[in-house]
């Protein structure tokens, strides 16, 4: 519904995250789906893919303009492109992904599930493991690109992306 100064979008399941990219937004629900929204043309309907077998639990802006990444609790972690195209990245079985970040600089994309954070980067086949002393609440890459940070309780941890040295 549009009145000139707001549009508002109705789904049929609580929404979960949202994110930006490029002249898309996309929001992602508790019944896996992820919706598309161009912001130009707001009165055509959102693109809906069906990104989880579940929840979706977080969403990001990809490395890719237009494109995105949703963790699940069907323990995937998908991209979805803009035309609502979806690509499994990575799979946990038995896991939550409950949080995801990337940086379209450095091509670096993390997730996370419980005490571990997995690094990916744009070539990469398998991820770095980053364990922690408790869940991760967060995480977050600084904007060079460098480093990724994940909370957890009573604290922060500062990882440098180009380090191999953690597993």
């Amino acid at each position: 519904m549009a009145n000139g100064r707001i549009t508002t979008f109705s789904f049929g399941d609580y929404v979960v995250a949202a994110a930006v990219n490029g002249r898309l937004f996309a929001v992602v629900l508790g019944d896996g789906t992820v919706r598309l929204i161009d912001s130009e043309t707001l009165d055509a309907a959102p693109i809906t893919a069906q990104a989880h077998k579940g929840a979706g639990l977080c969403l990001s802006a990809d490395i890719d303009n237009g494109h995105f990444l949703s963790g699940g609790d069907d323990g995937r972690l998908v991209r979805i492109g803009p035309l609502g195209q979806v690509d499994v990245i990575a799979e946990i079985k038995g896991r939550w992904i409950d949080h995801v970040t990337a940086h379209a600089g450095s091509g670096v994309r993390a997730y996370a599930s419980g005490k571990d954070a997995y690094v990916l980067g744009k070539k990469d086949k398998d991820a770095r493991k980053l364990t922690h002393p408790t869940s991760v609440g967060g995480l977050a890459i600084n904007p060079k690109g460098k480093r990724l940070a994940a909370t957890h309780y009573n604290g922060v941890s500062l990882w440098w992306l180009a380090s191999k040295d953690a597993e």
